[in-house]
């Protein structure tokens, strides 16, 4: 997974300040080569910015008097696992599982209604199966009445012929 260069610089300065006993001034945040962010010379990124980033996603408290940051219980929970990257790649995988699961459940509904399908189909198998079992249970039962009846028939054919 590439990360962006905000998540970058969050997880160096994010373990940065917990280096530096969870507190620390943000114009003091660094880079990836560990100079100062505000020395950069393409700048698209200053330390200002990168406290917002890290602000909006809980990690740290905004500024207060003497610009300083401190990590806040959501920031020291993902430092304990590793690190903003790590916690990116976590959620990832956790989005993957449920995507994933999600698909698992789809399937095994589309599963379910190819057999309530084939469930239909049977039951009007069986219902077709009972009518003719019907129909030769009464040729059985009543073949002396249907003989009797062919029988009494011809006979009455001849004499009236």
């Amino acid at each position: 997974m590439t990360h962006s260069r905000y998540d970058i610089l969050t997880d160096i300065n994010l373990k940065y300040i917990k280096e530096n006993g969870n507190h620390f001034t943000y114009y003091r945040f660094i880079n990836e080569n560990g100079d100062s962010l505000d020395d950069e010379l393409s700048n698209d990124i200053d330390s200002k910015l990168l406290v917002e980033y890290m602000y909006s996603k809980n990690l740290i408290t905004y500024p207060s008097s003497g610009d300083i940051c401190n990590v806040i219980k959501d920031g020291l929970e993902i430092l304990n696992i590793g690190g903003w990257l790590v916690h990116l790649e976590n959620e990832s995988q956790e989005e993957l599982i449920t995507i994933e699961k999600e698909n698992e459940r789809q399937n095994l509904k589309d599963k379910i209604d190819e057999f309530k399908l084939e469930e239909l189909e049977y039951k009007k198998t069986i219902r077709k199966l009972e009518e003719e079992l019907k129909i030769s249970s009464l040729i059985k039962n009543y073949w002396w009445l249907i003989g009797s009846a062919i029988g009494i028939g011809v006979t009455i054919g001849k004499f009236l012929i």
